[in-house]
């Protein structure tokens, strides 16, 4: 009876050491939300059908990210498309307030005001022109667009493909 009692504390203390341990650092995720903005390179976008590759960043200050606690969030990459139609792909980073900064790799799809992100960087946000922004959509080369939403980020790794049977290029991540 002994033995099976000190078996029985040895397990215990085991599963409550292994539960405690802290998970490392990669093996967590993130969920981030605010308000940000995008803006697309020095063209910008505009109306279908001219279709551009350029380059864009991205900031979102003040966004709330659990469990880390980070507030900020940033991004830059490619986006191929026009105003309303656009693909692209970049590396996010999110800056964690007790750790270095860990990059994600991610692609999107936008179509109208929604924009899917894949990738280590996944969700569904809305993508709309800053109605601050000159020019315009509509006039040509709009430069500024708000992203509004929420994302997860992980790390299950990211193998960008890009496939140029389109109109423009459609960037994926599997």
């Amino acid at each position: 009876m002994k033995r099976l009692i000190r078996l029985f504390t040895a397990s215990a203390v085991v599963a409550t050491v292994g539960f405690l341990a802290p998970a490392p650092a990669h093996a967590g995720t993130d969920v981030c939300a605010g308000l940000g903005v995008a803006v697309i390179g020095s063209t910008g976008l505009s109306t279908p059908p001219n279709w551009r590759t350029v380059t864009f960043s991205f900031s979102l200050n003040g966004a709330v990210c659990v469990p880390s606690g980070s507030t900020t969030v940033t991004a830059n990459g490619t986006v191929s498309g026009a105003c309303g139609s656009s693909s692209g792909a970049g590396v996010a980073t999110v800056s964690h307030p007790h750790a270095f900064p860990q990059d994600h790799k991610f692609a999107f799809v936008s179509e109208g005001t929604v924009l899917t992100v894949t990738g280590e960087v996944v969700g569904t946000v809305s993508a709309v022109e800053d109605p601050n922004d000159t020019p315009s959509c509509l006039q040509g080369n709009a430069v500024r667009f708000l992203i509004n939403g929420s994302v997860s980020f992980n790390h299950n790794g990211c193998t960008r493909t890009t496939n140029t049977n389109s109109k423009y290029p459609i960037h994926t991540c599997t």
